[in-house]
């Protein structure tokens, strides 16, 4: 009887000085064990690869598809554009920039280094 497939899942197996030993019969070596006390046989080790091979699994598979969500409306209001604006122009006269985002990012070249400027309009505070 082949014990490496008789003992491939047993949970008792466990390895000691490199030999795999059966933990529930004190440490005894798989191999010289002909009575499994799991009740595991070289039969049944067989069987399960046999099903185990039928089994096809579809890694592809993904659920159905989501339904599409519409796009998302950003409300920019005119305080935000006219400070946006009101940025743009100062940078025009004095430095190297570029917008990234309109109305919100941007990027700024000064002395061979970069920096981003982001507008964020926070909410006010509930009372």
């Amino acid at each position: 009887m082949d014990y490496k497939k008789r003992c491939a899942d047993c949970a008792c197996l466990i390895e000691k000085n490199g030999v795999w030993c059966c933990d529930e019969c004190f440490g005894q070596k798989c191999e010289e064990i002909d009575d499994c006390p799991e009740g595991a046989t070289e039969e049944t080790a067989e069987e399960l690869d046999a099903k185990q091979k039928e089994i096809k699994v579809n890694v592809g598979a993904r659920s159905e598809k989501k339904t599409e969500r519409k796009p998302k409306t950003i409300k920019v209001s005119d305080e935000k554009t006219q400070i946006f604006n009101d940025l743009l122009r100062f940078l025009t006269e004095n430095y190297d920039f570029s917008v990234l985002k309109d109305n919100k990012l941007i990027e700024i070249s000064y002395n061979g280094k970069k920096f981003k400027l982001d507008l964020i309009e926070t909410r006010q505070k509930k009372k």
